[in-house]
């Protein structure tokens, strides 16, 4: 009887556990978790289960908040230079850039040209011109960047504060670029038109 009882209590214990199936190890009571705190926000967080699927470029974080049962997936710095070098392409406008910078830079550089011939002769003349027609776009695409706010909003939640600082630092470094491309753009166009005017007004007087 006493054995009974003893193999009764054992079969009980063992039963009660609950077993891994692939590995066959004992899991965790789901009552008993891991509790961590972000150290930015200062909120608890729980770590996820081993059932849960992580990508390996993203962390993935549980708030506490009893009335959020949600999962908060943080991007990784890849993908936030990505985004950052995407949404700075799409609401980037060339045009203003390509049909006013090219144009302007162009007479800067003819203006600095030619005070380069006035000081050195002909060849600091061509060294002005090329200078300015270089160094003009550089200057002047590095006006000020306005980053859409809700580029910023759209990212808040799932980026840190040092991933917010990095999407506006390659924002601004992508549009930056952009600008400098449409006004050497616009200066091949310009100097483009500006022989076709020129050959039309010959072949016209001939």
């Amino acid at each position: 009887m006493n054995k009974l009882i003893l193999y009764t209590i054992i079969s009980c214990i063992a039963f009660s556990q609950n077993y891994d199936p692939e590995t066959g190890e004992i899991l965790q009571d789901s009552t008993q978790v891991k509790i961590q705190f972000d150290p930015e926000t200062g909120i608890q967080l729980l770590t996820p289960s081993k059932k849960e699927v992580i990508s390996p470029k993203k962390e993935l974080i549980r708030r506490i908040d009893p009335g959020d049962n949600s999962l908060i997936i943080r991007f990784s710095n890849e993908e936030i230079i990505n985004r950052a070098k995407i949404d700075a392409k799409r609401s980037f406008n060339s045009f203003p850039w390509a049909g006013l910078g090219g144009p302007s830079t162009l007479y800067g550089a003819a203006i600095t040209g030619g005070i380069g011939g006035e000081m050195g002769g002909e060849g600091a003349a061509i060294g002005g011109f090329l200078g300015g027609a270089y160094f003009l776009p550089k200057l002047l695409s590095k006006m000020r960047v306005n980053i859409p706010y809700y580029y910023i909003s759209a990212i808040s939640e799932n980026a840190t504060q040092q991933q917010i600082k990095l999407y506006k630092e390659i924002y601004e470094a992508e549009t930056i670029y952009l600008r400098e491309k449409a006004i050497y753009k616009g200066q091949l166009g310009t100097a483009g038109a500006c022989v076709g005017f020129i050959l039309f007004m010959i072949f016209t007087a001939l």
